[in-house]
C-alpha cells in the first residue's frame, strides 16, 4: 500500500466527522469549478433583535419587564463565547483587533473544526456589531448594544438590567459576582455620562460600592450597507471613595448635588455627635409637608369642649364627647393626623334625635376647621424648612473638599452617612440628574493619573478602538478563507512530499538517507496535524491559540 492508499484511507475514516468532512470537501475538492465568491451574507449571524437578547422594557399593561428569549440569546451566545475566551473587555477589543488586521488568525488546537469555529464567531461579531452601530437609530442602538456586550463579556451569566423598576443605575450585570456595569452609546465627540443622582449613591452606598461606566463613540461615515467607521472604548469607576472627585470634574449642577451638611467637616465633632446619638436627630429632615399634628389635635379638644352649644346635652352625653374625642386624639396624636369621621361619629351614637344633632354639628365645625388648619400649615412646610437650615449645607467646593477629607481618612462608613445626607438625596435638589460631557471625562487621566487602576479598570482610561462596515468585514472573510485553505493546504503539501522522498527512498535502494529523512519529519508533522483533524471537546482547546498569539502578548 503507497503513501497516497494510506492518506486516502485515513480520510475515508474522518468522514464521521461531519463539520471537518465538509469543510476538506468544501475547499480541496480536486477539480472543483472557479473558486465561489464568499458574501458577508455567507456569515451565519443572530437576528438582531433587543428583546431577543435582554430584557428592556415592561410593556404597558404589564408588571414585569419582557423575559429574554432564551433560543436567541443561546444563538447569540454560541459565536461570543470564542472571542477572547476568559478575557475582559480589554482582551476581547484586543482578540477582535487581532484578527482584524491579519496580525493572527486561530490556530489549529482541536481540530480544523474548532478552528473554523473560532473563525466564524468572529466573523459573526464583526458584523453583528456593524449591524447594530450602524443599522439602528441611537435609542434602539444603545439597548441592542447593552445586549450584545453584555453577552460577550460573560456568554453565560452576562444580561441587560430591565429599564423598568430596576434598582440600579446599571445597564448590564456580568460574571458570576453580577459585576454592574453601566453602558453608554454616543456619536465621537459627544460622549455624555449621567443619570439619577440618587440611584447612583443608592449603589456606592449600599451593596454595589464600585460601579463601572463604560463610553462607547462611534464615528461612522456613510449609511445603511456602505456605513463604516470605528467605535472607541472608554472605561473608569465610580467608587465610595472617588465619586466626589470625578462629580466635581462635571456640570455646575453636580457640585450642588453634593453638598453636605456642615457638621461633616467638623471629624471630632461628627464622630461625638455620633457616639453620642446625637447625630441622627440633627440630620433628621422631615416629610416636605410635615406637620406635628398634636397641638391641633389638643385645640381640636379644647374647642369641642368649650363650645357654649354643650351646656344643652345632658351630663351623659357630655361625658361621652369627653371620652371619644380623648380616644380619637391619642390615637392622632400616635399616627400624627386628625383622625377619621367614621370615629368621632361613633360618639353621637346612643344619644337622642336631638343631642346627635347637636354634637354633630359641634364637632363637624371643629372637625373642618382643624382640617384646614392642618392644611395651611403643611403648605408652609415650616418643619422642613427648619431642619434644612439646622443642616447649614455648606458650598460646593467646601462639600467636595469635606467628602475627599473623609475619603482620604479611611473614614468610610462617614463617608456614607455624609453621601447619603448630600442635598441631591432630598427633595428640592437642584437637579435629579448628575452628567459629565466627553471634554470633562478626557480630563480624568490628567487629574487622577493616566495609569491609575483604582480609577480605570483595564489601567487606562482609553480602552480601545475597533473598525466596522461591511466592507471591512467582507475583506476579513476573504482573508479568513485564504488563512484556512493554508492551513489545510499545509498538511496535503506535506504528504506531497512525503510520498515523493519515501518513494525516491525505496527506489534508490534505500541509500540516500537524506530523503529517509525529510520522509520521517514529513510523517511526524502529518500525523501530528492530522491527529488535531478530529475535533476535541472544547474544554482540551485553548481559546487564545492564535499564529503568532504568544509573542504578540509578549
Amino acid at each position: 500500500m503507497n503513501i497516497n492508499t494510506l492518506v486516502e484511507s485515513y480520510y475515508q475514516k474522518a468522514e464521521q466527522e461531519e463539520l471537518i468532512n465538509e469543510v476538506m470537501k468544501f475547499f480541496l475538492v480536486e477539480g472543483s469549478s472557479a473558486p465561489r465568491k464568499y458574501t458577508v451574507e455567507m456569515i451565519p449571524a443572530p437576528s438582531v433583535n433587543e428583546l431577543g437578547w435582554g430584557a428592556l422594557v415592561s410593556p404597558e399593561g404589564k408588571k414585569r419587564a419582557v423575559p429574554v428569549n432564551p433560543v436567541a440569546r443561546k444563538q447569540l451566545s454560541q459565536y461570543l463565547k470564542s472571542v477572547g475566551a476568559r478575557g475582559d473587555l480589554r482582551d476581547k477589543i484586543k482578540s477582535l483587533n487581532r484578527f482584524f488586521s491579519g496580525q493572527a488568525f486561530p490556530g489549529p488546537s482541536g481540530g480544523p473544526g474548532n478552528q473554523l469555529k473560532k473563525t466564524i464567531a468572529y466573523l459573526v461579531t464583526f458584523k453583528t456589531l456593524t449591524q447594530i452601530i450602524t443599522n439602528f437609530n441611537a435609542a434602539s442602538a444603545g439597548f441592542t448594544f447593552e445586549s450584545f456586550l453584555a453577552v460577550l463579556l460573560d456568554a453565560q451569566k452576562g444580561r441587560q438590567v430591565p429599564a423598568a423598576g430596576a434598582d440600579t443605575i446599571a445597564d448590564i450585570l456580568v460574571y458570576k459576582q453580577g459585576r454592574p456595569i453601566s453602558l453608554k452609546l454616543y456619536q465621537h465627540g459627544n460622549l455624555k455620562v449621567g443619570g439619577s443622582y440618587r440611584q447612583l449613591i443608592r449603589d456606592l452606598t449600599g451593596k454595589i460600592p464600585l460601579m463601572e461606566y463604560v463610553g462607547v463613540t462611534k464615528d461612522i461615515d456613510g449609511e445603511g450597507p456602505a456605513a463604516t467607521g470605528k467605535i472607541h472604548f472608554y472605561s473608569f469607576h465610580f467608587t465610595l471613595q472617588n465619586v466626589a472627585s470625578i462629580l466635581a470634574l462635571g456640570k455646575k449642577s453636580n457640585g450642588e448635588l453634593l453638598q453636605i451638611p456642615a457638621v461633616f467637616a467638623n471629624v471630632k465633632e461628627l464622630k461625638r455627635m455620633k457616639s453620642g446619638g446625637e447625630l441622627e436627630g440633627h440630620l433628621h429632615m422631615p416629610a416636605e409637608k410635615y406637620v406635628d399634628a398634636a397641638p391641633f389635635l389638643d385645640a381640636f379638644y379644647e374647642k369641642v369642649m368649650n363650645d357654649e352649644r354643650l351646656a344643652t346635652l345632658s351630663d351623659e352625653a357630655i361625658q361621652a364627647i369627653d371620652n371619644g374625642l380623648k380616644a380619637m386624639i391619642a390615637q392622632g396624636k400616635e399616627e400624627n393626623k386628625l383622625a377619621g369621621v367614621s370615629l368621632w361619629n361613633k360618639i353621637a351614637g346612643g344619644f337622642s334625635k336631638d343631642e346627635k344633632r347637636i354634637a354633630k354639628a359641634i364637632l363637624g365645625a371643629v372637625y373642618a376647621e382643624t382640617k384646614d388648619l392642618l392644611t395651611a400649615a403643611a403648605k408652609k412646610q415650616e418643619a422642613y424648612s427648619q431642619a434644612f437650615e439646622r443642616r447649614a449645607y455648606l458650598e460646593p467646593k467646601e462639600s467636595i473638599a469635606a467628602l475627599n477629607a473623609l475619603a482620604t481618612a479611611g473614614e468610610d462608613d462617614l463617608l456614607r452617612e455624609a453621601l447619603k445626607n448630600t442635598r441631591g438625596m432630598f427633595p428640592n435638589p437642584p437637579d435629579t440628574q448628575f452628567e459629565m460631557s466627553q471634554s470633562q471625562l478626557d480630563t480624568l487621566p490628567g487629574t487622577f493619573g493616566a495609569d491609575n487602576k483604582a480609577i480605570f479598570p483595564y489601567g487606562t482610561y482609553e480602552i480601545g478602538v475597533l473598525e466596522i462596515g461591511m466592507d471591512k468585514v467582507q475583506a476579513m472573510l476573504d482573508r479568513s478563507v485564504n488563512s484556512f485553505n493554508e492551513v489545510i493546504f499545509q498538511i496535503f503539501d506535506d504528504l506531497t512530499v512525503l510520498s515523493k522522498s519515501l518513494n525516491g527512498y525505496v527506489a534508490g535502494g534505500l541509500e540516500d538517507t537524506k530523503l529517509a529523512d525529510t520522509a520521517k519529519e514529513k510523517a511526524t508533522d502529518i500525523a501530528e496535524g492530522t491527529a488535531k483533524a478530529i475535533p476535541a471537546e472544547d474544554a482540551s482547546s485553548s481559546d487564545d491559540d492564535w499564529g503568532g498569539a504568544k509573542s504578540w502578548e509578549e
